[in-house]
């Protein structure tokens, strides 16, 4: 009986902690980036060359680096990428992150640079998008399907700019402006993107 009476109660105690463990799991969530993001997922090897079109000035930017991780959210964890980036001949530096479903450059606070969701009218902290064109020609080139940001200034980022973007290519067209007039324009003249 007493045999009997212990085995019936590590029973219980084994089926309750498995519950719990379950439960546990189940109420734990993972948030993964929207796949509206992964065509801007750059890695090495990529890079872009701008030119400023009231100097001629080249810029070229190539991706140093790229890693994956994750942060505590809602219960759960999020995964968000960071891509590293290198200005030539400037030698500086920036850095984004690809979070939910933008990018931008002061990880989930502020600096949108994207919302990959490409409906016009859709505004998140200091991000807009204006218009999604069905083509835009530049430098000679036709990009197909452009996500106008009207981005403002910020704690990341130094100045009002309207950015250009195309799947698989990102900015194609980057515009300084003050009280919404373009004071300066970068066009993309070549890329190379590798992907994942």
């Amino acid at each position: 009986m007493r045999l009997t009476l212990i085995i019936l109660l590590f029973i219980v105690l084994f089926t309750g902690c498995k519950k719990d463990k379950e439960i546990a799991q189940t109420n734990y969530d993972h948030y993964k980036i929207s796949q509206t993001l992964y065509p801007f997922l750059f890695h090495l090897g990529s890079y872009w060359v701008f030119k400023d079109t009231i100097t001629s000035t080249i810029d070229s930017t190539i991706v140093t680096s790229i890693t994956k991780n994750t942060f505590y959210f809602k219960g759960g964890d999020a995964e968000y990428f960071h891509i590293n980036y290198k200005s030539y001949p400037t030698n500086s530096t920036y850095q984004e992150e690809l979070i939910g479903y933008v990018i931008s450059r002061g990880n989930s606070s502020s600096g949108y640079t994207l919302l990959s969701s490409k409906q016009k009218g859709d505004k998140s902290q200091n991000a807009e998008i204006t218009d999604v064109l069905d083509s835009l020609i530049v430098e000679g080139k036709t990009y197909h399907t452009v996500v106008k940001m009207k981005i403002k200034k910020d704690y990341n980022i130094p100045n009002n700019y309207n950015f250009y973007y195309v799947d698989s290519v990102g900015i194609i067209k980057k515009e300084t402006t003050v009280n919404d007039l373009v004071i300066d324009t970068w066009n993309l003249l070549r890329y190379k993107t590798v992907m994942h």
